[in-house]
């Protein structure tokens, strides 16, 4: 059960090697094309964040909800008086949000290692 994965990938680099022909990553800097196609993602994931932040801000007026407990004291309020249906809308926006930022992150990632192996220009642009 260990060795299974280590097992396949072994067999697919030698059936893309012998058999297709597919050749080694040769590392280098990325060039004007995939540093474009890289760009027009991450402003991709830019506009996306800051939506998420705007649609949490907009939840949060919407059912007078607030971030921290100074800001509860500071109205008069609780918690515990807070809509349930706005604390709710509130949860879904943070856990979107959270998903965005963990993606994000691989995302970063994987974009640098990605560009500096040298893909085809239409491989960064899929």
């Amino acid at each position: 059960m260990v060795a299974y994965p280590f097992a396949l990938l072994v067999i697919s680099l030698g059936v893309n090697l012998f058999l297709f022909g597919v050749q080694p990553l040769e590392p280098s800097l990325p060039t004007r094309e995939i540093f474009v196609a890289l760009t027009v993602a991450a402003a991709g994931l830019l506009a996306n964040h800051s939506w998420l932040m705007t649609s949490t801000e907009l939840t949060r007026s919407r059912f007078e909800l607030y971030a921290t407990p100074e800001e509860w004291t500071a109205a008069g309020k609780s918690r515990s008086q807070a809509d349930q249906k706005g604390l709710e809308e509130l949860e879904r926006r943070h856990n979107t949000h959270r998903n965005a930022t963990e993606n994000t992150v691989y995302f970063a990632f994987l974009g640098v290692v990605f560009a500096l192996v040298s893909p085809p220009a239409f491989a960064a642009f899929v």
